[in-house]
């Protein structure tokens, strides 16, 4: 059956086997995707699918239950073979028999789930700011996200804060970015409190590796860019490097100004696509 399609303005709306997700094309050249991390948005990452317009076809798209398409609050719902199927079922539904895969975080590990379901669609593979190497996140993290999201079901956006400014190492990143927090309430008002919610409890309990997929299975030339904090650290960039065949592991350059730290990002997908 045919993807049932809206458009609004330069969102558009494909309907797919289990949900619809909201998603644009932008720019000319080489075909890529960006798919975004926990929590953020084609909105949230819009300098990123800027930036990278400029030198490619971009495809982005709200992942579900984020972002301009619609809710999604099943918790069950929210892990990496489902947000797989949901790619690779979009690029079925734009017509991409191939295209670069590249994303951060979430949208890192669900770009790699596809590369090792389906490795000859993917012309090349950015990892950036990988969570985990591969598995479920670790217990103490799984039931922080968890207690998040509940806060979130509870009380809101305003319960979210609360909770975060009780984590130690958030409260210290938070005190030396002033704006940082006003800048994550905007971010967060961008989604559906409880799908963003049930992608907190359900999406660190999944991890992109299971039994039924084999990492080696991915042949597409991979460039991993590791992040440094606490939900990104470098040691898992490191670890997802040794794992997949001939990978590359880039410098980290978390910390930047955000513009700066966009520029680079472009700049290593572009150099590192036009290499391969």
């Amino acid at each position: 059956m045919p993807c049932i399609v809206r458009v609004v303005g330069d969102t558009r709306f494909a309907s797919l086997p289990d949900v619809t997700v909201a998603y644009e094309i932008i720019g000319s050249g080489p075909r890529i995707v960006w798919c975004h991390g926990l929590g953020s948005c084609r909105a949230g990452d819009r300098d990123v699918i800027d930036g990278l317009a400029e030198h490619f076809t971009v495809l982005g798209y709200d992942a579900r239950g984020h972002g301009d398409s619609p809710p999604f609050t099943d918790e069950k719902g929210f892990n990496y073979p489902a947000l797989s199927a949901d790619l690779r079922a979009l690029l079925d539904h734009v017509e991409w028999d191939r295209a670069v895969l590249a994303g951060a975080s979430m949208g890192a590990a669900t770009a790699a789930r596809v590369a090792m379901e389906q490795p000859h669609r993917v012309v090349a593979l950015i990892i950036a700011r990988p969570a985990t190497s591969g598995g479920p996140a670790s217990p103490q993290m799984q039931l922080l996200f968890r207690m998040g999201g509940e806060a979130i079901l509870s009380g809101g956006w305003d319960a979210a804060v609360e909770f975060l400014l009780k984590i130690p190492e958030a409260a210290e990143q938070l005190s030396k970015d002033p704006g940082r927090l006003d800048s994550l309430r905007v971010e967060w008002l961008r989604h559906d409190p409880a799908s963003i919610a049930a992608a907190l409890i359900g999406i660190p309990s999944s991890g992109p590796l299971t039994e039924e997929v084999d990492i080696a299975s991915i042949t597409a030339p991979t460039l991993v860019i590791p992040g440094d904090d606490m939900l990104h650290p470098a040691a898992a960039g490191e670890t997802v490097a040794g794992l997949i065949p001939g990978a590359r592991l880039a410098p980290r350059f978390d910390g930047l100004p955000r513009g700066d730290e966009t520029r680079g990002l472009v700049r290593l997908i572009r150099d590192f696509v036009a290499e391969v």
